[in-house]
């Protein structure tokens, strides 16, 4: 079967090379070294046998026969890049789903608030409404935020306007 590329091909297992739809454990036999030598994967998770199969993709590695990212690298927008304990100013430079920016550092909620890093999470405070929380402390640094539901949000006599929290007077 011909191909452009490895979503061409139809039958289970089958990878594109050279417009040519294969098995990887045909194209990857001995009988086929020089071809298998000229190979290299187009795209995370394609086939390989080497991490020289691997080499057009940014930090990646053959394991178990596909291109995946190097430890410490993770999947984002069709690249592995360091996502994880990078320097951020605001949660919106974190580019993986569930990490925040803690004191100046993506990480997820979990690694941050670890037991061992106490000291850590007394100095943090979140800098918005609906940044990331574990007690009433972490939203400190904004007027009528209180934690729920690991949210900072406006207290129940205070109100949302834009980025802040407004306190709500009642007339009688």
């Amino acid at each position: 079967m011909t191909c452009s590329d490895d979503s061409k091909c139809r039958r289970y297992g089958t990878f594109c090379f050279l417009n040519n739809c294969l098995y990887p454990e045909d194209f990857f036999g001995s009988s086929n070294i020089n071809q298998s030598n000229v190979y290299a994967a187009k795209n995370i998770y394609g086939y390989c046998k080497s991490n020289h199969h691997c080499r057009e993709l940014n930090n990646t590695h053959c394991f178990e026969g596909r291109c995946n990212c190097l430890s410490g690298q993770e999947y984002v927008n069709g690249s592995c890049v360091k996502a994880i304990n990078v320097s951020c100013f605001d949660d919106s430079e974190c580019l993986l789903p569930r990490s925040y920016c803690f004191l100046n550092t993506c990480l997820y909620p979990e690694i941050f608030f670890d037991p061992v890093n106490g000291y850590n999470t007394s100095l943090y405070a979140a800098q918005r409404v609906g940044g990331f929380c574990q007690a009433d402390q972490h939203c400190r640094n904004i007027k009528g935020l209180k934690c729920f539901r690991r949210k900072c949000s406006c207290a129940n006599d205070y109100s949302i306007n834009g980025t802040e929290c407004n306190n709500v007077t009642l007339t009688i």
